[in-house]
């Protein structure tokens, strides 16, 4: 009864983990700035989030934190692959490569995100599904104990 219950509960935290929102970073050049602004899945933002950018050299470039609309923005002083990290300390993390061109206006381009893909509308309604009967059968099973221990 009690393995029951804690491979249910073990089952449940894997795939809440699975299941969490998603991570959007979308980024801008104003020249000469980067402009990124970090929103969760759904259009809220990603609010005093960590954030570290990396030149292109590999070496880390700034650090700081988004405001409180997700917005983060640094000087891109030299051309080449940059990489922003956004991190919200709660487990949601998501790395956004950008290509800064040498032109007379300067221009980027965001590639692909590294990490953090979008989670299908079909999976959440199952993860939606799987939590319910996943909490009906954890009321369940301690009703059935609690029957059990007056009986």
């Amino acid at each position: 009864m009690k393995k029951t219950a804690v491979f249910l509960l073990v089952l449940a935290n894997a795939v809440f983990f699975l299941a969490a929102h998603g991570l959007e970073v979308q980024v801008e050049i104003k020249s000469p700035l980067v402009l990124s602004r970090s929103v969760y899945e759904g259009g809220i933002a990603l609010a005093f989030a960590s954030v570290v950018v990396f030149g292109p050299d590999g070496q880390e470039f700034q650090n700081g934190r988004t405001d409180r609309q997700g917005r983060f923005v640094f000087y891109a002083d030299r051309p080449g692959q940059w990489t922003i990290v956004v991190d919200d300390e709660m487990g949601h993390r998501r790395e956004v490569e950008v290509r800064v061109f040498e032109t007379d206006e300067k221009q980027a381009v965001a590639l692909d995100p590294v990490t953090g893909a979008k989670i299908p509308a079909w999976f959440r309604m199952l993860f939606g599904v799987f939590l319910i009967l996943l909490l009906s059968a954890l009321l369940f099973l301690w009703k059935k104990n609690r029957e059990t221990r007056l009986h």
